[in-house]
């Protein structure tokens, strides 16, 4: 993630999505034999190897390359083979993180926005906002003109 990060910038975003931790697929590799190499690393049939993260542990990783997390949420979906009635319990996990620009007034800013938008979504609040319009009044026809 640091070399993400490094090549990143100032005032970039990055959308980060793949496979969270208990995935349909995480739990299949995992129930076969010597497919497992590490804690959440598996390699499937045809050699790709496959993470499985979990929210803290991107976190922490985004937070180490120097990003300031936006949102980090679990996609979650459950899948059926009308066929064979296999479930299967999808899982995603999703981030937006922020590569904050040098100027320590551009990251004070930006702290602000998401303190306000982090108070928003926990508690349901919405902050008052103002929208500041010019009534136009239209002028008078003058009678006798027609327009063509």
């Amino acid at each position: 993630m640091t070399k993400v990060a490094d090549s990143m910038k100032p005032g970039s975003f990055l959308f980060f999505r793949d496979y969270g931790r208990y995935d349909f697929g995480q739990l299949n590799l995992s129930s076969k034999g010597n497919r497992k190499l590490r804690d959440n690393f598996y390699r499937k049939n045809d050699g790709v190897c496959v993470y499985y993260f979990d929210e803290e542990e991107l976190l922490g990783l985004c937070v180490k390359a120097g990003l300031v997390n936006i949102k980090i949420n679990l996609h979650c979906k459950m899948l059926q083979n009308r066929k064979t009635g296999l479930k299967m319990y999808r899982v995603w996990i999703q981030g937006r993180f922020y590569k904050p620009p040098l100027h320590p007034y551009f990251q004070q800013k930006l702290t602000e926005q998401m303190a306000r938008q982090a108070l928003e979504e926990k508690e349901g609040m919405q902050f008052e906002k103002h929208e500041y319009t010019e009534e136009i009044e239209e002028e008078p026809k003058k009678e006798g003109i027609e327009a063509k």
